[in-house]
């Protein structure tokens, strides 16, 4: 019975084994870096924003006391008080007559200016210098025929046709070729050299004039104030005859609805704005209300440090309230430049260098960057050693940055 039930076990044993081996060890699982995504570095347009703080002046009867924007005699008053006007009615005008002698002047300036380029550029290549360049053709090409009769006559050496003196005379052409088209060269490089400058000042020169007139012609534009938004007039504070600078306010109008956002703008970006720009103005936790400029300097103030720059909110923006502190931001132009995801910009953790992680093929490295602005999810930047097309970790780089941990996953060396 003993032998049986063994049989019987060892049985069971063999049949146990043969059905169900048993289970393999679990493979370790390979570790897995952090999850990642990969853009490139784009070139485009950003824009260029200047900004300025403020508030909000709510709803009806809001007032604004207008100025011109430059000095001048006040020609006449348009309005009276009481009246009520819509936005761009013409309240007052100043003496336009030393604005139209300023834009005759700058444009007969331009004027001048391109007839000078003109005559440069025409300049540029006097007959002299194309009679040089004919003579250079002609030395390049006895060179070149000096030249092959040389190895002409060395072949006919080897050949024991041609005389070592043979070989003298044509090398003595070809030096004297050489010499004679050395010359020429450095004759038409003093012929052109004085030029190139006297061109590029032409240019410049243009450039400054044309400048000169649009400043002019916006003078002349703004030498006639108008209503920046619908209103009542409250106060005519100058007369006509009577000379004002950009400190004068000559009316007071009376806001008849909506809500207007007054920024304090610094001089030199309150002359990048323009009336009919659009603006942004953000308030703390309320979300973004656009707006359009409709007045710029209507009364500088007093410390002529900021120019006082009106925006008519859309009706959103109602809803931030009179008094509501905020910023208005406007664009004024735009640039080339390189732009990166702005998830793309990280800190370095030891250091605090900002930078990105560029793909490279041992895996990536970063590079330093300097942003220049931010912009709808973008980051605008500059680097010197990043290009378009530089393929670039734009989510999970600072899972990247991370120290390793170790295998007790404390970070801690055991």
């Amino acid at each position: 019975m003993r032998c049986i039930a063994f049989v019987a076990l060892v049985g069971t044993v063999i049949i146990n084994g043969c059905s169900r081996p048993a289970p393999a060890p679990a493979p370790t699982p390979s570790p897995k870096g952090p999850p990642i995504s990969t853009g490139i570095v784009r070139r485009g347009s950003e824009p260029i924003t200047v900004s300025g703080f403020g508030t909000v002046s709510g709803g009806a009867n809001a007032q604004a006391s207008l100025a011109f924007p430059q000095a001048g005699r006040i020609a006449s008053v348009d309005v009276t008080i009481g009246q009520q006007v819509a936005a761009g009615s013409v309240l007052a005008r100043l003496d336009p007559g030393p604005f139209e002698a300023d834009l005759a002047q700058a444009q007969a300036g331009l004027t001048a200016a391109q007839a000078n380029y003109a005559k440069v550029a025409a300049g540029s290549r006097p007959q002299q210098l194309a009679q040089t360049e004919a003579q250079i053709s002609g030395a390049r090409t006895q060179l070149a025929v000096a030249n092959v009769k040389l190895a002409r006559q060395r072949q006919l050496l080897r050949l024991g046709i041609a005389a070592q003196a043979d070989i003298d005379s044509a090398q003595a052409e070809v030096a004297s070729a050489a010499a004679a088209l050395h010359v020429l060269e450095q004759q038409q490089s003093a012929q052109r050299t004085p030029w190139a400058p006297d061109l590029a000042a032409a240019r410049a020169a243009v450039a400054q004039a044309a400048a000169q007139v649009s400043a002019s012609r916006q003078k002349l534009q703004s030498a006639t104030l108008r209503a920046p938004f619908d209103g009542v007039v409250t106060a005519r504070l100058h007369q006509d005859g009577e000379s004002v600078d950009a400190t004068s306010p000559v009316i007071s109008l009376s806001h008849s609805g909506g809500a207007v956002f007054t920024a304090q703008f610094a001089p030199s970006d309150a002359q990048r704005v323009h009336a009919g720009d659009t603006a942004s103005v953000s308030v703390s936790g309320v979300p973004p209300t656009r707006g359009r400029v409709v007045a710029i300097n209507p009364a500088q103030s007093a410390d002529a440090r900021t120019v006082p720059v009106l925006v008519n909110l859309e009706p959103a923006g109602v809803a931030l309230g009179p008094g509501a502190y905020g910023k208005a931001s406007i664009q004024v132009g735009s640039r080339r430049g390189l732009y990166v995801p702005s998830g793309a910009v990280v800190s370095d953790p030891t250091t605090g260098i900002t930078q990105v992680l560029r793909k490279s093929r041992d895996g990536f490295e970063p590079v330093k960057i300097t942003i220049a602005s931010e912009h709808a999810g973008r980051s605008w930047i500059s680097a010197g050693d990043l290009h378009a097309g530089d393929m670039i970790v734009v989510r999970g780089a600072y899972a990247l940055l991370a120290p390793p941990a170790n295998a007790n996953g404390d970070g801690d060396a055991k």
